[in-house]
């Protein structure tokens, strides 16, 4: 019986990871199989490892990165310190939580964001993504202040819609971690004050399609280095093969 991999979710029909995974198996010879496995709740998973014992590791998106903790046997320490698992391992019907996109996010933004320690930073939305945003920007950055801004902010955030002009376009990086802008839904954006954006801004979109979001757009005309999600998401999905490789 070959090995079965996969991603769950609750829509998946953005997933790049099946296209990904299967060319890879193909490459490198592997007998293996990649399928997207849309959950409509987390308590579906039982069911789901239940029906394919040949299951050997799954991705996780959204909405599942952190409810999904109470239903695994064991959670790496990084992955538990941010609250947030994208990877398990099957390990002989026992489901052991990792976090690649922290390695993912780290690595990309290291190439891509090249200024030296100081000044402030700004993660947009504060869900499972801006957990590991959140987590690399504090251990592997030495900016002077990390703020985060949501729709829906908890004790010590902003509020997006309060960002002022002066103050956001006082960031030296500013990261999305919302799916606001993801396709389908291309035209939607945030409300901020896009004509503050700068020069001397890095932004960086946890999204990946489409290429360029609005966010990305306003940043591109106001002169910002940009950067979009796939080369974040093609370093997390070589990390989660190495952790189902090597185990």
């Amino acid at each position: 019986m070959s090995a079965l991999y996969g991603l769950i979710g609750r829509k998946l029909g953005h997933s790049f990871s099946e296209g990904y995974f299967n060319e890879k198996f193909k490459t490198l010879g592997i007998d293996a199989e990649y399928r997207n496995f849309e959950l409509v709740e987390i308590q579906d998973l039982e069911e789901m490892i239940d029906l394919y014992p040949q299951m050997a590791g799954f991705n996780v998106t959204i909405p599942y990165k952190t409810s999904i903790i109470p239903f695994l046997d064991e959670v790496e320490s990084v992955a538990a310190a941010v609250g947030a698992v994208n990877t398990v391992w099957v390990d002989e019907g026992r489901l052991l939580g990792f976090n690649t996109d922290i390695i993912g996010f780290r690595d990309s933004l290291t190439e891509f964001y090249p200024e030296g320690p100081g000044g402030n930073a700004l993660i947009l939305g504060n869900g499972a993504s801006a957990k590991s945003v959140g987590y690399v920007l504090e251990h592997f950055f030495a900016f002077d202040r990390i703020d985060v801004a949501a729709r829906n902010p908890v004790l010590g955030q902003i509020a997006i819609e309060g960002l002022s002009g002066p103050e956001f376009g006082q960031y030296r990086l500013i990261v999305n971690t919302t799916p606001v802008g993801m396709h389908p839904h291309d035209s939607l954006q945030l409300p901020l004050p896009w004509r503050n954006l700068n020069r001397n801004q890095y932004l960086f979109d946890l999204i990946y399609n489409p290429e360029r979001t609005r966010f990305l757009q306003h940043g591109e005309a106001q002169g910002c280095k940009v950067r979009n999600g796939m080369d974040m998401l093609v370093r997390q999905a070589d990390a989660a093969w190495e952790i189902w490789r090597n185990h």
